[in-house]
């Protein structure tokens, strides 16, 4: 094919008209639009950068070494057929004396008088579909309180137990198992959920965890204000909206707990967790006719100081905002 004399070319990514219309154009022209719509723009080297952005170590992840962090991750958490060290780390949890050990997750001491026992939870009578169609994120919340027994219900379709298995040991034995609403890997329950009632009829301020054997909310030792998770949020919008909302929940997690057995991956398995569980809360306050919405805004280590957790063995992983709409 001959060449037809050059003319000018848009320098702009192709868009559908442009593809569609690019057999018109000569072999010469298509090599250039190849190469400048393959331009990548000079940028500095990172090593160099004391502000890294995000943008930036995008645009300079072919400079070199570099910490990658997060797709170092995703490879060290990557399940390959035949891998030896999954099976020889995941046998002992089948053995009877796994197996009594998982069970006994969660039951853990408290003091009676932190021990505030919550109402039976509602079944919620609101269809599935409607009440999935009409899920939206809320942030304009009314500063008004809601009643203890939404709060329970809330809990009861997210984070309460749902049942119980029962599991015979080769012993001849046996040991019952919880069931939840939002999956875990291994039954292992990594997450935690830490309840702070701003404004929750019959509960004062403070921080308190919810003890899913118990069903009932615990006192942390440091019974910290709960208001203060106004002043662990970032962002000036986020932080209007939790100020007015009546309650946040924090989910936190402890990673070992899940990956001792699956090794990086069981990290995954907490943060599927965390979605499910978030998702299920929202779901709860849609069905209730209240507002939620997922906060990704706060602080992680002022959120732990808060919680009074270490941020390493127990760290804060998601928080969900829940309150009255505004009319």
């Amino acid at each position: 094919m001959s060449d037809r004399p050059a003319r000018k070319i848009n320098h702009k990514p192709l868009g559908a008209e442009e593809v569609e219309s690019s057999f018109l154009l000569s072999s010469s022209e298509l090599r250039h639009l190849a190469i400048n719509n393959g331009y990548k723009t000079w940028q500095p080297s990172i090593r160099s950068t004391g502000l890294r952005s995000s943008e930036l170590t995008h645009r300079t992840l072919g400079q070199g070494p570099s910490s990658r962090i997060a797709e170092q991750y995703l490879l060290a958490s990557r399940l390959a057929r035949g891998d030896v060290r999954v099976q020889v780390s995941t046998r002992p949890y089948f053995s009877d004396e796994g197996l009594r050990t998982v069970s006994l997750i969660g039951q853990e001491d408290a003091h009676p008088d932190d021990v505030i026992p919550l109402p039976i939870p509602r079944t919620i009578d609101a269809g599935l579909g409607e009440t999935i169609m009409g899920r939206r994120s809320r942030r304009s919340f009314e500063s008004e309180a809601i009643s203890l027994q939404q709060l329970t219900d809330i809990i009861g379709h997210s984070l309460a137990e749902t049942g119980r298995a029962r599991v015979e040991l080769s012993s001849g034995d046996e040991v019952q198992f919880p069931l939840y609403a939002a999956a875990n890997g291994g039954g292992l329950r990594p997450l935690d959920a830490y309840v702070l009632p701003l404004r929750v009829e019959g509960l004062c301020p403070v921080v308190h965890r919810y003890d899913k054997r118990r069903h009932a909310l615990i006192r942390t030792p440091n019974a910290a204000d709960a208001t203060k998770i106004v002043d662990t949020c970032i962002s000036p919008p986020d932080q209007e909206h939790m100020s007015r909302s009546s309650v946040v929940f924090i989910l936190a997690g402890r990673p070992w707990r899940s990956m001792r057995k699956y090794g990086a991956r069981g990290l995954r398995f907490l943060f599927v967790e965390a979605g499910h569980i978030a998702a299920l809360m929202e779901l709860a306050a849609s069905a209730l006719n209240l507002g939620a919405v997922e906060c990704g805004s706060l602080c992680d280590d002022e959120v732990h100081d808060l919680l009074g957790i270490d941020g390493l063995f127990e760290t804060y992983i998601h928080s969900v905002i829940v309150g009255r709409n505004i009319s």
